[in-house]
C-alpha cells in the first residue's frame, strides 16, 4: 500500500518518496495487466495500445530514477535507488548500461564514505555484475558464430595428458566432431557405433575428434579406456561452463559433426550406414 512515512532524517524522507513512486509505478503496471487479461485478441489495436503505455510506464520509472541518482549521488538512498525492483526478479536499473550509474553512485561514496560497508559491498557487487555480463556477452558471440558458421570452427582442447590437440591440424582429412559425455548412456552407445566406422574409414583420411562434456576426468578416461575409444579424445573438464558447446550449439548429446576434407560442415547426427556412405563419397 501506499502512505509510506518515516520520519527523522533527510535520508528517511528520500526513501520515503523512492517508495511512494515505485508503489505508483507498481500499480500502474498491475492495472495495465488486468487489461491486458481481459483482451482476448492479442494483435488487436486495444492490446497496441496497452503494450504503449505498459513501455510509457517503465521509461517513466526509468527516468526518475536516474534523475534521482544524479542530483543524490552523495546520497546513501542511491544505493537503495539502484536496487529498486518492479517484482521480484526485475530491476528497475537492471540493464547491462545501467552498470554505468552504479559505478558513478560507488565512486561518489566512496569519496563521501570511505568507511562505509554499504559502499564496499557496492563496489563488490558491482565487480561481480561487471563479469557476469562479460561472460553473457561472450556466450552470446559464440552464439552468434554458431548460428552463422557453415565452416567448421576451430578448437584446441586437452586430451587425456594434458596436451593441447587443435582441430584444425587435422585439415584434409574428413573429421567427425562429435560431443559426448562419460555419464551418457545414449553417448555411450552412439560412440559404440562409430568404431567400427572409424577402423574402416580411418587409413582413407577419416577422423573422429570426441570432445567429451565432463567435469570428472577420471570418469571420462575409465569411459574411455573401457569402450576402447582409440580416436582423438579431449576434454576441457568444465561441463557446463563448456566453450565447445556453445561454439557449435550442441543443445543434445550425442551430438557429431561431419566436416569435408575443406573445412565444411556438411552433415550432422549421422551413425551406421548413412555416414558411411556419407564417407565413401567424401573420402
Amino acid at each position: 500500500t501506499s502512505g509510506y512515512q518515516v520520519d527523522g532524517s533527510v535520508e528517511s524522507e528520500n526513501i520515503r518518496i523512492l517508495v511512494e513512486q515505485l508503489l505508483s509505478t507498481r500499480a500502474d503496471l498491475d492495472s495495465l495487466l488486468t487489461v491486458a487479461e481481459s483482451i482476448e485478441n492479442p494483435e488487436s489495436p486495444q492490446m497496441d495500445i496497452v503494450r504503449s503505455s505498459y513501455t510509457q510506464v517503465i521509461v517513466n520509472q526509468k527516468r526518475f530514477t536516474i534523475r534521482y541518482l544524479v542530483e543524490h549521488m552523495t546520497s546513501l538512498s542511491s544505493v537503495y535507488a539502484l536496487y529498486q525492483k518492479y517484482d521480484e526478479e526485475n530491476l528497475v536499473m537492471g540493464q547491462e548500461a545501467d552498470l554505468q550509474y552504479f559505478k558513478v553512485v560507488a565512486d561518489s561514496l566512496e569519496m563521501a564514505f570511505p568507511n562505509s560497508s554499504l559502499t564496499r559491498s557496492l563496489r563488490a557487487d558491482i565487480d561481480q555484475r561487471e563479469a557476469a555480463y562479460q561472460q553473457m556477452n561472450q556466450m552470446n558471440t559464440l552464439m552468434e558464430m554458431a548460428e552463422e558458421a557453415t565452416g567448421m570452427l576451430d578448437l584446441s582442447i586437452a586430451d587425456r595428458d594434458g596436451n593441447e590437440i587443435t582441430l584444425s591440424t587435422f585439415s584434409g582429412n574428413v573429421i567427425l566432431v562429435a560431443f559426448w559425455a562419460s555419464g551418457d548412456e545414449m553417448s555411450i552407445n552412439a560412440l559404440l557405433q562409430l568404431r567400427s566406422t572409424y577402423d574402416k574409414y580411418h587409413q582413407k583420411g577419416f577422423e573422429i575428434y570426441a570432445i567429451s562434456l565432463d567435469n570428472n576426468k577420471i570418469q571420462w578416461m575409465n569411459a574411455i579406456d573401457f569402450n576402447e575409444f582409440g580416436w582423438i579424445n579431449v576434454s576441457e573438464l568444465t561441463y557446463p561452463d563448456s566453450r565447445a558447446n556453445l561454439l557449435y550449439n550442441v543443445t543434445s548429446l550425442p551430438s557429431v559433426f561431419l566436416i569435408s576434407r575443406e573445412g565444411d560442415i556438411v552433415a550432422k547426427n549421422l551413425y551406421g550406414r548413412t555416414l558411411e556412405t556419407w564417407l565413401d563419397n567424401l573420402l
